[in-house]
Formats: structure tokens, C-alpha cells, sequence
């Protein structure tokens, strides 16, 4: 693995918010405080250039090859995020100027009044659709796997779901009390997640009508504490249910500090919370977890090298560590089923690398993975400091990229090959870390490849897999480890305030309400924050 920052003008040396590959192309889309959108495109160099320039000029010894296309002006205010569509063709961005902007593709030279890179442009992106409905500055966004829709989360407190075709809002979600800082939706089309910094997580259900349009249900489960003394009766009945004899002294009646919440407040320093589904839909991570650590917890068995540690001192040594949480995907509406982590910093977004591989083997010995899946799956964690790479094999990260930044991290992404992530900072710039050839593993091949593209936009939303059960734990299980639970088989499927690192005037709001069948609803109070020492 080869990891350096790309010291290039990015966003003309504003902070970068938001990074995102094409999933069938080079091409790689940033936003910036600058209030612009940029195309480029990033190639992986070969091993021999290389080495070869390594001998020749350091300055040109980038594991990448990065080549400017296009520059998309159209907002008024810093761009907080973009996003390729799944089919590649379009690009939606948003930010703080409330307004949602639909990119396409164009062979029709667009100049922008006042833009300086007109000329070295290599292709032209139009506006096909300016959207509005939020009233606040808008932090995230996600597209549907079927590309007709997408949903967008902003400090007006909701989450708006948006008709590509009909260009408007279908339905505002207004179910937390404060930022909506991350939102997913399920490959498989089933759920959608919303992430805020009320310290809740929620999920909502998605079916089709009769004419195959999207309804989207009310709150299914909203996720705002663990309740530990629940929590751990039911890990030991699933364990007893599989016939694991070795049950961990975690499994012991909780005494105290039963019931704790899961997320960070909004004073954490952070625009974001990305949380993220697994490309098969069978896993959902969450950042800004807390986990409050007891005299139950069977402390003695977790591991104290330097990795597990993951990241530094001052996290380790506290009673409340800084955790990203799974939830299975048949227990979505439930307790999460693990948690990983100890972070010195608060981890801000998740991302799974596009490709599966072939669980490890030592000595012909296939390691069962911690969640009985028949592939390893990998993917990043980004905190405010590090980025942290893990597979679903094991417990422990697999590698750390740290100190490559001089201020918080951003934004991840996994190119689509799997071979290439890349990370944006608050100090102007990206960096990557580059893998070689099957480094991260072989490609696992034992199920048919997602359709193309063009073919994904026009798929319905799909019934839910079967369900299986997890592999049993070789050995007791720590605080660091996986939570042995149920998970279901996951299939390819043919789916269908805090305050901010960099000052920046809020945009206003503008005088138009929001559209939905929900516009009507009276506006939530907010609630006063509540410390965790006191729960």
C-alpha cells in the first residue's frame, strides 16, 4: 500500500467536503467551500512507472495519476456534498445555499461567467434540475440503488426524499430534533437511515405501491441507547440457540450503568455523521458512537497492542470510548451487533469498498468470519484524525492512515475497483492510499456481477433475502470484539451548529416551505442537550 497526499489545488485551497468515485468509471467528483463541484480524473499508476520515477523526480512520485475535466458552477454557497448516481450518468451536490443541483453529461461547450478553468475543461456537465425544499444548509445525501431517487438530510432538522423524474419532493422526514448530518439507503432498497446529531439513528421502510412508485412508511425504529442488561440476555440466548458452550463473562447480568446512549451530542466538531449500508445491504454502521464501558465488561481478555488500541491514548484509558456500531440487517429495528473502535477522535463516516473477496486462509484453514458470510467485505472508517481500514473477517483493523492532514477529515471513498481510497480534509486537500493487485485480497467470484449500470436505473426494489446464521466465536468474546448474532445471507441483488473547523457565513433560508405531504407538520421543539454523566 502506498498512501501520500496529492498537494494540488483542489477547491483553490478552500476545504474539500466531500469525495465520491463514478462506480464504472475513472472519474472522481469533489466539492468544496469554494461553493464549486470539480470532475477529475484519477488513474492508478503502475507498480514499474512507479519505481521508476522514484529514481527519476520525487515530485512526480504520486501512486496516482490525477487529470482535471470539469469545473460545475451553478451554486452560491459552500458545496457540502456530491454524488455520482449509480448508473454514473448523473451527479447530484448540494449545500449551503439549500438547493439541490442534478449534473449531467453534455457534448455542448458550457462557459460559466467568471470561471477560470474554462480552457483546460475536457468535458461539459449541464444543470438538468435545480431543486428546492430544504430551508437550512444541507450536509448529506444518497442515492436509491434503482437511481430514480435520492435523499438529502439538512439543519432544518429533516430529510427530504426527491422524484428524479418528477423533479420535486416526495416525502420530508421530520422525525429527529436537531441536524440531520448522514443519510444511506439500503442497496437492496428495502430501508432508509438517517443519522443526526439529536444522538439518534433512524430507520425508516420502503416498499412499492401498485404503479411501482416508492412509499416510504413511517419511522420504523428509531435508535437513541443500549440497554445492556437486554442487550446481553439476548446475545446469550442467540449463543445458547447455536450451541456456543463458551460463553463470555459479558453475558453476566449488568449491574450497573444498564442503559447508555449510542451517539455523540451535536457539540461534537463535525458537519458530518456518514453512516453506511454494506454493498450487500446485510450490514448498517454508524458513526459517532459511544460506548460506555462498566466493571461487567470482561475487560481482562481484550487485546492491548498498539492496533487495538486503534488510534492513541486518550481514548483507551476513558470509560466512554469512541465506537462506530453494526446492526444486521434482520435486526435493523433492533440492538446494533457490534461495535469497533476505542478512537482517540469521534468517527464521522464509513464507506464499504465495492468489491468482495475470498476469505483468508492460513495454512489451508479457512478463518470463519466474525459474520458467517461466505465473502470478506472491506471497508473504511474515517475518524477526525485517521482513517481505519477493517474486513468482516476480523475484529481488528486491517491497516491506520494517520497524520497525512493538518486539519479533521471530511469525506471517504473507494474507487470501483477497490484498489484506490480516497480521503478529503479541511486543509484544502486529498490524499489516497493505493493498493496493488489483490493486496486487500482475491476477488471473490462466487456470484453473478451487479447489472450495468444503465440497466441498475430501471430495476425495481427487491424482496429480502433468506436469512443464516453467524459462525460461532472461536473464543470469548472482548469489548473489541463481534457481538455473536444472526445475520441474514446477504445476496447480490437486482435492486432497483456544531460549529465548523473553517468559519463560513450560514446561508439564508429561503421564503418557500417545504414541499411533501408532510409540509403541514408543526415544527419540533428542540430539546435542551442532556450530558452523558448524567443519564
Amino acid at each position: 500500500m502506498k498512501a501520500k497526499p496529492i498537494e494540488i489545488n483542489w477547491h483553490d485551497r478552500e476545504a474539500v467536503y466531500s469525495v465520491d468515485f463514478s462506480p464504472n468509471s475513472n472519474r472522481v467528483v469533489t466539492a468544496g467551500a469554494d461553493g464549486t463541484v470539480r470532475i477529475w480524473s484519477i488513474v492508478q499508476r503502475a507498480q514499474s512507472a512507479a519505481v521508476s520515477e522514484l529514481s527519476t523526480s520525487a515530485n512526480t512520485n504520486m501512486p496516482v495519476e490525477v487529470d482535471f475535466l470539469s469545473e460545475l458552477k451553478r451554486h452560491t454557497a459552500p458545496v457540502n456534498v456530491a454524488r455520482f448516481s449509480p448508473s454514473g450518468l448523473y451527479i447530484a451536490s448540494a449545500g449551503d445555499d439549500t438547493n439541490v443541483i442534478i449534473w449531467k453529461p453534455t457534448d455542448v461547450k458550457q462557459v460559466t461567467f467568471g470561471s477560470g478553468n474554462a480552457d483546460y475543461e475536457k468535458e461539459s456537465w449541464v444543470a438538468h434540475a435545480i431543486l428546492r425544499g430544504h430551508t437550512k444548509e444541507i450536509y448529506d445525501l444518497a442515492w436509491s440503488p434503482c437511481g430514480r431517487y435520492f435523499i438529502t438530510g439538512a439543519i432544518d432538522n429533516t430529510a427530504c426524499v426527491w422524484n428524479l423524474e418528477e423533479k420535486k419532493c416526495i416525502k420530508v422526514l421530520a422525525d429527529h430534533t436537531h441536524y440531520v448530518q448522514g443519510v444511506a439507503w439500503d442497496p437492496l432498497g428495502k430501508y432508509i437511515a438517517t443519522q443526526s446529531s439529536d444522538r439518534s439513528v433512524a430507520m425508516y421502510k420502503c416498499t412499492n405501491d401498485n404503479h411501482g412508485n416508492l412509499v416510504i412508511g413511517s419511522c420504523a425504529k428509531k435508535h437513541y441507547k443500549l440497554d445492556r442488561s437486554k442487550l446481553l440476555s439476548n446475545i446469550a440466548k442467540g449463543m445458547q440457540e447455536d450451541n456456543v458452550t463458551n460463553l463470555p463473562s459479558t453475558t453476566a447480568p449488568a449491574t450497573s450503568g444498564q442503559t447508555f446512549r449510542l451517539f455523540q451530542d451535536e457539540n461534537l466538531v463535525s458537519f458530518f455523521r456518514r453512516l453506511a449500508f454494506s454493498n450487500d445491504g446485510a450490514l448498517l454502521i454508524t458513526p459517532a458512537g459511544l460506548y460506555k464501558q462498566t466493571n461487567d465488561d470482561n475487560v481482562a481478555d481484550m487485546d492491548t497492542d498498539d492496533t487495538s488500541s486503534h488510534g492513541g491514548d486518550g481514548a483507551a484509558n476513558n470509560d466512554t470510548q469512541n465506537t462506530i456500531y453494526v446492526y444486521a440487517r434482520n435486526t435493523v429495528t433492533q440492538q446494533p451487533v457490534a461495535f469497533f473502535g476505542n478512537y482517540s477522535k469521534a468517527a464521522i463516516a464509513v464507506k464499504y469498498s465495492p468489491v468482495k473477496y475470498q476469505l483468508r486462509s492460513k495454512r489451508g484453514i479457512v478463518k470463519p468470519s466474525q459474520f458467517a458470510l461466505p465473502y470478506r467485505m472491506v471497508f473504511a472508517v474515517a475518524t477526525q484524525d485517521a482513517v481505519f481500514v477493517y474486513d468482516t473477517q476480523q475484529s481488528k483493523p486491517l491497516c491506520m492512515l494517520s497524520g497525512m492532514h493538518y486539519a479533521s477529515i471530511t469525506d471517504i471513498s473507494w474507487s470501483s475497483d477497490g484498489n484506490v481510497l480516497m480521503l478529503t480534509s479541511n486543509d484544502g486537500y486529498c490524499s489516497v492510499a493505493v493498493y496493488d493487485k489483490e493486496e486487500l485480497g482475491i476477488p471473490y467470484e462466487g456470484e453473478s456481477a451487479r447489472p450495468a449500470g444503465d440497466m441498475l436505473e430501471k430495476m425495481p426494489i427487491v424482496q429480502e433475502p433468506p436469512q443464516i446464521k453467524t459462525a460461532e466465536q472461536p473464543r470469548p468474546l472482548t469489548a473489541l470484539d463481534t457481538w455473536a448474532r444472526k445475520v441474514e445471507s446477504p445476496t447480490i441483488a437486482p435492486a432497483t451548529s456544531p460549529s465548523r473547523d473553517n468559519k463560513r457565513p450560514m446561508a439564508a433560508a429561503p421564503a418557500e416551505a417545504k414541499p411533501g405531504e408532510n409540509s403541514q407538520q408543526k415544527k419540533k421543539r428542540r430539546i435542551a442537550p442532556t450530558l452523558i454523566s448524567s443519564l
